[in-house]
């Protein structure tokens, strides 16, 4: 990270701390978790289709590879 840059900054907001980890191994604070799948389902970009479940599922906002779960960050 550039000595600038949080690495436990929610990469969405920057103003909350990340507190949730997505299966692909980015972080976010849970307002962001929540507003993502808020917003996959009012349909729209935020959408992939999940090969795991067969059905449509919210994406990753940095990469874009689909949520299939969400666990809290635990931070030492």
């Amino acid at each position: 990270f550039p000595e600038d840059e949080d690495p436990l900054e929610c990469p969405v907001c920057r103003d909350e701390r990340v507190s949730k980890n997505l299966q692909c191994g980015h972080a976010f604070c849970a307002g962001c978790v929540k507003r993502v799948h808020e917003m996959a389902s009012m349909g729209g970009s935020m959408m992939a289709f999940s090969l795991a479940d067969n059905r449509m599922a919210p994406k990753c906002p940095l990469c874009k590879a689909v949520i299939e779960t969400v666990h809290p960050l635990f931070l030492a």
